[in-house]
């Protein structure tokens, strides 16, 4: 597995130029060439970065990422719980991945899909993917925020 890790910052560039993309660029290149079955851009707590909007998630999906437990790249401290209080940062719907029906020794992962509202047919078919065990959706389980 070919894995990168960096930091960078230049408050006094003027110039748009998008270090990240270059250096995913350049990762999944160098990867490619060197014939490497895996590339990863990095392991997030909850396998996939806490919470995740729908939007990143079939970005992520159509460029041929696929979600890996954390242990299964080697990162097995990043297990956690989450506690979710509302979805008003994601639009009123979010996706949480957790391991196949709880089970911790699973390489398989479950997705949950969480919203303030009853989730139309188009965006179901944009989480629906062959890397999830299941998907288990919890509908109307927030109400908007009052905080704006």
């Amino acid at each position: 597995m070919l894995r990168a890790i960096y930091l960078a910052v230049d408050k006094n560039n003027t110039q748009p130029f998008d270090v990240t993309r270059l250096l995913y660029f350049t990762l999944i290149r160098e990867g490619i060439s060197q014939n490497y079955e895996l590339t990863s851009l990095g392991a997030d707590p909850s396998l996939y970065g806490h919470m995740v909007s729908i939007g990143l998630f079939h970005i992520k999906k159509k460029m041929g990422f696929r979600p890996y437990p954390a242990k299964y790249m080697g990162e097995e401290s990043l297990d956690l719980y989450e506690k979710l209080i509302n979805v008003d940062k994601f639009n009123g719907i979010a996706l949480s991945l957790a391991y196949e029906n709880n089970d911790c020794n699973s390489n398989n992962l479950d997705c949950y899909v969480y919203s303030n509202y009853e989730i139309p047919d188009k965006e179901r078919k944009k989480i629906m993917s062959e890397f999830f065990t299941n998907i288990i959706y919890k509908e109307r389980c927030y109400e908007k925020s009052s905080n704006t």
